[in-house]
């Protein structure tokens, strides 16, 4: 398993895919283009979230979070209008990750043939996930990822370890409930109209592969039983 989450690092493309089983990317254009091709093919899973809940979500969480390279106790002194409105630069993160826009360490403008792009490209390539419905998620990369109680051996204490009911949250940041019809949130609205259309594209593909991975889950089943 590597993590490629700092789109700085150069990928070594035929090292890593000797050697590895999974790789976790926050770039995925450059890892699709330098990891994998017809010889090479891999399974592309992707967990969305609301673009203005992941902003809202960002502001608190970097103003405690002193074990994170981009800490920000500074956002502190800001309330969330304020920071949305002088500070906020992070918009339309997703589409911009899936185009590649990014030029000279800062990222170009986008377009609707970018949109275009990315809708396509999660359409034909990506098992999507909500983050929303992280569990009804992270069963469907299962499926098509072959783990289930035949194949490994603590598949189900995995799922309830971090699925079950007394299940401790890691790594979350709880903060105030935010009004959807408020200023600061329609702000962040404004400054990411591509990410949320784009979410909402993610929505729908979410329903519509349903069906399709739990029949191809029904397959793998009956196969194993032979």
């Amino acid at each position: 398993m590597i993590d490629r989450s700092s789109s700085d690092d150069k990928i070594r493309a035929a090292d890593i895919r000797s050697r590895t089983d999974m790789i976790f990317s926050s770039s995925p254009r450059t890892a699709v283009v330098n990891l994998f091709d017809h010889k090479h093919e891999a399974r592309a899973l992707v967990v969305f979230r609301h673009p203005v809940d992941r902003l809202i979500s960002k502001f608190y969480y970097l103003q405690i979070a002193k074990w994170e390279k981009s800490y920000s106790p500074e956002w502190n002194d800001y309330t969330l209008l304020e920071w949305a409105t002088n500070v906020n630069i992070d918009n339309n993160h997703a589409i911009k990750r899936l185009a590649g826009k990014r030029h000279m360490g800062r990222f170009k403008d986008l377009t609707d043939d970018d949109l275009a792009r990315a809708k396509y490209t999660i359409r034909e390539y990506f098992i999507v996930g909500l983050l929303g419905d992280i569990k009804e998620s992270a069963e469907r990369f299962n499926v098509v990822m072959g783990f289930n109680d035949n194949t490994a051996k603590r598949y189900s204490w995995c799922m309830d370890s971090h699925f079950g009911n007394f299940t401790r949250k890691v790594n979350s940041n709880s903060h105030p409930n935010v009004d959807k019809d408020g200023e600061a949130w329609q702000i962040l609205a404004a400054q990411n109209t591509y990410d949320i259309e784009l979410y909402e594209y993610a929505v729908m593909l979410f329903g519509e592969q349903k069906e399709r991975i739990e029949q191809y889950g029904r397959d793998m089943q009956m196969a194993q039983e032979q």
